[in-house]
């Protein structure tokens, strides 16, 4: 909840009506709010739109609480097309990524000169298997649940780090740390089967990073 800034606290605080998506959403987020709350899990699209039309015809204020980042895999797109296809005007208040917050909690860079630049971000839906040969670092969205065909199926060498961040600055987070060949048994354990982020590569333990011999001086 403290990752929120300081525009988003305010319009949570003063919106007329707040939709959020469930247990996607921290509680601590949704007890700022002081007017309506409605959950919209379990509804379609146009149930959505329908009800935030109604709120800004009696000219009121809605504020939509994406689930995860609003511009990765978060659905934003869609529905603003909805909302101005309706005459109404959105605006996006961006936020801190799940990425980024996770890594933060793992003290790590996701990049590094002589370990990686690049990072890839995807879904399980997406080829992985070629993804991955490239060793760079991989945050992997959406995938917990899939955790076992995803070690299965990427290239990392079997000591590669792996990091699994549950809930990242939530009340209840939790970091799983491992490697390519122990960590589907650690997550089981835990029993994390959503809300988590999957960083595969040296970038996941920054331990591992510092006692590189990378031949700087």
């Amino acid at each position: 909840m403290e990752l929120l800034s300081i525009k988003a606290e305010r319009l949570i605080k003063t919106a007329d009506l707040v939709i959020h998506y469930g247990d996607a959403t921290a509680p601590e987020i949704i007890e700022l709010a002081a007017a309506d709350i409605i959950s919209s899990y379990g509804k379609t699209l146009d149930e959505i739109t329908d009800t935030i039309e109604t709120y800004v015809k009696q000219k009121k204020t809605v504020v939509r609480i994406h689930s995860g980042d609003p511009s990765l895999f978060g659905g934003m797109l869609e529905q603003i097309h909805a909302l101005e296809k309706r005459g109404i005007k959105v605006e996006v208040v961006p936020g801190i990524s799940a990425m980024f917050a996770s890594a933060a909690l793992l003290k790590t860079q996701l990049t590094l000169p002589g370990v990686t630049q690049t990072v890839i971000v995807t879904r399980p839906e997406e080829p992985i298997e070629e993804l991955s040969k490239h060793l760079a670092t991989m945050v992997i969205f959406l995938g917990v649940e899939k955790i076992q065909e995803i070690i299965d199926r990427v290239a990392y060498p079997p000591d590669t780090d792996v990091a699994v961040v549950y809930h990242a600055f939530w009340l209840d987070q939790k970091i799983i740390r491992g490697i390519i060949s122990d960590i589907v048994g650690k997550v089981k354990t835990a029993k994390i089967k959503h809300g988590a982020i999957i960083i595969i590569g040296e970038a996941a333990n920054p331990k591992t990073i510092l006692t590189l011999d990378r031949g700087e001086s």
